[in-house]
This record gives structure tokens, sequence and C-alpha cells, in this order.
């Protein structure tokens, strides 16, 4: 890894809904703010489930949905898409459980997960 990109984080896109995860609910969720570094909660980070965001803004773009801002941000600790553990079942997440989807469902294109990560600026909203 590079020092600037140990030091500055990675260059990444985050889908939120009014400040919030997309999908992740109940205790899964997580509340973000601009430059105000996060991480996910500890019963997922335990689980290898960290928080997600996008490789490029045209991978965010294709996943978000209507009322969806992307945002750029900065992201450390990268787990690339290929080491990405297996999609859950995002209803199980209000039982503070991880439940595996159907072997079918994969990650979205672009996906990545960082142990943190810090918005810097809203780019734009969905449907606005």
């Amino acid at each position: 890894m590079k020092l600037r990109e140990r030091l500055f984080g990675r260059k990444v896109w985050k889908v939120l809904w009014h400040g919030h995860s997309a999908w992740a609910i109940g205790s899964a969720a997580v509340r973000y703010r601009l430059f105000w570094p996060v991480s996910a909660p500890a019963h997922l980070a335990k689980q290898g489930y960290h928080l997600t965001c996008f490789s490029s803004l045209r991978a965010a773009r294709s996943f978000r949905n209507w009322g969806d801002s992307v945002y750029e941000a900065r992201a450390w600790g990268v787990i690339e898409s290929n080491s990405l553990p297996p999609m859950c079942n995002l209803p199980s997440l209000r039982r503070d459980k991880v439940e595996m989807s159907p072997r079918d469902q994969t990650w979205p294109t672009g996906t990545l997960m960082a142990k943190r990560i810090m918005l810097t600026r809203k780019v734009e909203t969905h449907g606005s």
C-alpha cells in the first residue's frame, strides 16, 4: 500500500439514504456526516462485514435508488471485490445476525468494503 493511500485513504463512492446506509437497517445502520470517519458496528466487523462502498462513480450510480445520494469519500482498510465475504440477507441484520443470502445473489458490481470511511463531498441526489 502506498504511503499516500495509508495517510489519506483511497478515493471511493458511498450511496446513502438521508445520511444513513442505503440498505443496512437496525443495529447494522451507520450514520454518516461529512468529514467524520465511521466504522462498521462491532458485531458485524467481528464477522468480516465492514462498510460497503464503490470503486467508481458509475458503480455507485447504478446501485442507487430514488432519493439516494452519492458521496465521494476516502476509505481505509479497503477490501477488494474479489475478497468480500458472501452477501448477507439484509433483513437478518434486524435481528443482529448475519444470515447468508441465496447462493445466486452477489454483491453489486464495483462493491468494496472498508474498515473506515469518511465522506468528503456530496456528488448528487437521485430524483432531486
